[in-house]
């Protein structure tokens, strides 16, 4: 009666895929005939440990997409924004979504290989010239850098003084504490963004190189390359690419045909960024952590169009804004007057005259209907943001001086909250006669606000602001229904509603507004809010609810480090910590939400210090990873999904202070389907077990 293990012996039977079974089907290596296990979907998601349970799900996962039934694809290329000096002090060269990256080939001299990339010098340095525009404290630079397989030696990334002059000067002094080493293991085999992280003081306006060698000096591998753009064109600082041999001189073959991407971060004020589309552009606002003011971005640009060609766009007033090549690549929408509706791809821009007298952007293919002067037009798909201006006084710096709380678009307005201590704001941007004009509505007669909300009630919006004012508990509810210069503001029953602790949400669902707190939920009844029952039970947190969203006609909002779907009285744990959970080191707390009609997407915010933040998607069968931040605590706490009319939409997140998109497809789920995708260069994807720990 005692076990035999030598009785165990491999037999040499023929594999097949042919099971014949009843009942309950599942897969044995003790049950013949033996059957290869081969998992070929994996949209049910991440988190499963155990293969048998769901084949359709998997473990973890980094920078691939999974939503896709039968394949496994590299996520959408993350490409970083140009923000203006006022909100990042970075100084950044980056690609625009979809642009190719050609290389820069250093290596050592021992021996050959062949080279594909167009340049293909010889030699141990590389060097990009930049300039901060302030006084700064650098907190780290990044590169797209790749490695050649026979890449032995590590690198060193530093920062240098020019010599004297302007470019070609050659490098100067290493800035003190601006020399980092970086291992060759940490440089991916495809271009990926790599972080050397270095505190050094950076003067304003003093021309400065960032330089690529091997580590040591003279050693006998390098072969690492550095992603370069085209030629510059617009405004990017024109190329300067510099190399030098080993024992060798300084010489700058290259230096207006190509620009190294690079990222220049610096250490500055943490801000939460929140987005918002109005009147066909996207618009986002900041909120300082150190209580300064705001500022309004938009995305691209906005206009009205001049008399114009069946293959141009004609706007005089852009001839000192725009720059050549600015927008190329972008798509140029009509969205009021002559032409309304129409889009087209945006294949150069033009400044006409010296001085520029007019700017003018090409586009393909032509138009069906020529806009003229009565026509307004906005610029979508750029990686570029300004600061929103006014054309009249007040401006919006004049008028906005604490930190964006909310952010909403109402019917002609763009409605701004400030908190409990400044005025909403009410900014609108339309056509005049023949003119563009960006205004700011009267603010006298507004009150303070902290969230907003909007609701088309069938003949009108009605704008919700809740706030405390008096700074004593008793949060106020109020609502107006025409939003204008003058707008009159009604309150709910009682002029103010206790609500204990401090609103988290505001959200329109079933045609009725839901107000979100940390303790509980309240539900707008005949103008007076009433207490939903939702019970939180003892999981009481400041996040519980925040940015709750509508999805796939159901509730969804955060509670605790999870998400809840509710629909009337039901209530559903969805994740994404259940299962196996996220790992720690990226577990966190849901901080916005966006919806489409087949996803949700959720920004994981880790909080601060040596925890990763991350952009998740939930596709109704389960959670899948799409990205992560570069660094551990640069936070995700905002994300909005763009359409693009033409492609492809945009995923728009923050990260830090920086405003990352990722293209998504636009005319199919799946992304091989659509042309205009790009890629991350490298990604993984971890099985759940399949038997017996294997």
């Amino acid at each position: 009666g005692q076990p035999t293990f030598s009785g165990w012996r491999r037999t040499p039977l023929t594999r097949t895929s042919v099971k014949t079974s009843s009942g309950v089907q599942r897969y044995s290596d003790l049950e013949p005939p033996y059957h290869t296990i081969a998992q070929d979907n994996w949209e049910g998601g991440r988190g499963q440990e155990d293969l048998l349970s769901d084949n359709s799900r998997f473990y973890d996962s980094q920078q691939v997409w999974t939503q896709t039934k039968g394949q496994v694809i590299l996520a959408p290329r993350q490409t970083p924004s140009i923000l203006p000096f006022e909100v990042s002090s970075d100084v950044i060269h980056v690609p625009d979504p979809g642009e190719s990256i050609t290389s820069l080939i250093l290596r050592g001299p021992q021996g050959t290989w062949e080279q594909k990339p167009t340049i293909q010098p010889a030699g141990f340095w590389a060097q990009k010239f930049f300039a901060p525009p302030a006084a700064a404290v650098l907190k780290s630079v990044r590169l797209l850098l790749s490695r050649h397989p026979a890449m032995s030696n590590n690198i060193v990334v530093e920062i240098y003084t020019d010599s004297g002059g302007t470019p070609p000067t050659r490098p100067g002094t290493l800035v003190t504490g601006a020399s980092v080493p970086i291992p060759a293991s940490a440089i991916p085999t495809s271009y990926e963004w790599v972080t050397a992280i270095m505190t050094a003081n950076l003067a304003a306006s003093t021309p400065y190189w960032i330089s690529v060698r091997c580590e040591p000096p003279g050693s006998s591998w390098l072969a690492v390359g550095c992603g370069l753009s085209a030629p510059p064109t617009g405004s990017d600082v024109p190329g300067h690419i510099a190399y030098r041999p080993i024992g060798g001189s300084w010489s700058v073959p290259f230096e207006t045909e190509y620009d190294m991407f690079y990222q220049v971060l610096v250490t500055g004020n943490h801000q939460v960024i929140k987005f918002c589309e109005y009147k066909g552009a996207l618009y986002a606002a900041t909120s300082p952590a150190d209580g300064s003011a705001g500022r309004v971005l938009i995305n691209g640009d906005r206009g009205v169009a001049g008399t114009s060609t069946a293959t141009t766009l004609v706007d005089a007033t852009k001839r000192n804004t725009w720059t050549a090549g600015l927008w190329n690549g972008c798509t140029v929408k009509l969205i009021g007057g002559k032409g309304e509706g129409q889009y087209r791809t945006i294949v150069d821009t033009v400044i006409i005259g010296s001085p520029p007298t007019s700017a003018r952007l090409d586009i393909t293919p032509p138009w069906d209907t020529i806009p003229d002067t009565t026509t307004e037009y906005v610029i979508l798909g750029s990686s570029r943001w300004s600061l929103a201006t006014t054309t009249t006084t007040p401006t919006l710096a004049q008028v906005i001086t604490k930190p964006i709380t909310d952010m909403i678009a109402a019917g002609e307005y763009l409605v701004i909250a400030q908190g409990n201590d400044a005025s909403v704001i009410h900014y609108r941007c339309h056509r005049s006669g023949t003119a563009f004009r960006a205004v700011c509505g009267h603010v006298e007669d507004s009150l303070p606000g902290t969230l907003l909300a909007a609701h088309w009630m069938g003949r009108e919006t009605r704008v919700y602001l809740i706030g405390d004012p008096n700074k004593d508990g008793t949060w106020e509810l109020r609502w107006c229904s025409r939003v204008d210069a003058q707008t009159l503001w009604r309150f709910s029953g009682g002029r103010g509603v206790n609500l204990v602790a401090k609103p988290t949400a505001l959200v329109v669902y079933n045609n009725a507004l839901y107000v979100f707190t940390p303790e509980t939920v309240y539900m707008l009844v005949d103008n007076t809010l009433a207490k939903v029952d939702i019970n939180y039970g003892s999981l009481q947190d400041e996040n519980n609810g925040r940015r709750a969203t509508v999805f796939n006609s159901f509730l969804f909002f955060p509670l605790g480090y999870g998400l809840q779907r509710t629909s009337g009285s039901t209530i559903d744990d969805i994740g994404p910590d259940r299962d196996s959970g996220i790992p720690a080191g990226r577990q966190g707390y849901i901080a916005d939400m966006a919806a489409t009609v087949d996803n949700l997407y959720c920004a994981i915010d880790a909080g601060w210090g040596p925890n990763t933040s991350s952009l998740m998607c939930y596709n109704s069968f389960g959670w899948h990873e799409l990205c992560r931040a570069v660094e551990p605590g640069e936070r995700i706490r905002a994300v909005y999904y763009q359409v693009i009319p033409g492609g492809p939409n945009l995923l728009w997140h923050s990260e830090g202070n920086q405003i990352v998109s990722c293209p998504m497809p636009s005319k199919t789920g799946n992304p091989y389907k659509d042309p205009k995708m790009s890629y991350a260069s490298t990604g993984y994807l971890i099985t759940s077990w399949i038997d017996i720990g294997m």
